[in-house]
Formats: structure tokens, sequence, C-alpha cells
């Protein structure tokens, strides 16, 4: 197993240390009561994937929360494919498309119920299609996706929105944090 480098306080860490971390934080936004929020500069030509966390919870039951790829505007072409299911007493299919949007997950219980979100994003900035993997979950009915998306587009995006649009007047709460997979 490969030792990790070790940070003090003072030290000087080498370059052959440094390039041993696996995952580099670019960005953490908070957001409170947002229909949209957009998370901008994040994908550049220093990685080709990356890992997205998000932990957020919308204003009412019901709240869809999803996501669109975005340069300097949002793309809302019909250009979202989806295979995967949701579980919740048994697996439903959710492959579909084309979309405008990219479905990441469903709040189905009460305000303030905690969904929790793992993207793993492969090629957004490249001139090719992007795909990305999607684990989710909802905490108070442990409603869980698992779900994998094929952009069909050779955009490269810098960023991304995260919005509960198609659920007129409502919002979402919580943070989201954007890392780059070391090459």
């Amino acid at each position: 197993m490969a030792t990790p480098p070790v940070f003090s306080a003072g030290s000087v860490l080498t370059a052959g240390q440094m390039n041993k971390v696996g995952l580099w934080l670019l960005n953490t936004t908070t957001f409170t009561t947002q229909n949209s929020v957009n998370v901008d500069s994040v994908f550049s030509s220093d990685f080709d994937h990356y890992r997205v966390l998000i932990s957020a919870y919308g204003s009412n039951a019901g709240v869809t929360m999803d996501m669109n790829f975005r340069t300097t505007s949002t793309d809302l072409g019909n250009v979202y494919y989806r295979r995967g299911f949701y579980w919740i007493n048994s697996a439903t299919d959710l492959s579909g498309g084309p979309n405008t949007y990219l479905f990441l997950n469903n709040q189905t219980s009460s305000t303030n119920s905690r969904n929790l979100i793992s993207l793993d994003i492969f090629n957004p900035n490249v001139a090719t299609n992007t795909t990305m993997i999607n684990h989710a979950v909802e905490l108070q009915t442990v409603f869980s996706m698992h779900l994998g998306y094929f952009v069909n587009t050779t955009t490269q995006y810098t960023g991304f929105n995260l919005n509960c649009s198609r659920n007129a007047g409502q919002t979402l709460t919580g943070t989201v944090s954007t890392y780059g997979y070391r090459k």
C-alpha cells in the first residue's frame, strides 16, 4: 500500500510528495433557500475526472434535484441520457432520454430530510462525451438511486448548475464540494 505524504506545520513538501495526493478540493459552495445554484470554473484541463459531493435538502416533500452542465450559460439541450434505478420498497427503472436535465435525487419525505449525493464525472472539460455516475440517498425514507449518465455532446464544460426548477416555488439548502482526481 502506498504511504500518504505527511503534512506537518512548517515543513516543506516536495513535488513528489504532493503528486501522491489523489483528490484536490477545488470548490465548496454553500447555498440557502435557492431554486438554482451555479458552480462555475471548476472543470479545466488540470483534471480529467471529478468527484462532486452534495449534502442538501428541499423546502418540501417532492422536491426533485436536477443538474445541468454549463460553460458561460447552462446547457438546457436534449442531450442528457440516463440508465439505472431507484429503490424505496423495490427497484424502479429510471432509464431514459434525451432529457434537458440530469435527475439527481427526489426528496420523498418532509422538509429538512437530508439528501446525500456522490457524483463521479468523467471528461467534462475534454472535447468528448461526458459521462457520470450518481449514487444518491434520501435519509428519512431511505430512498436510494444508482444511475449512469451519458451527455450526447462534445462541449467542454467548465461548471454545473444544481436546481429544482421542475418544482415551481421550491428551494434547496445545502453544500456542494467539487474535487479533481489526480491524473
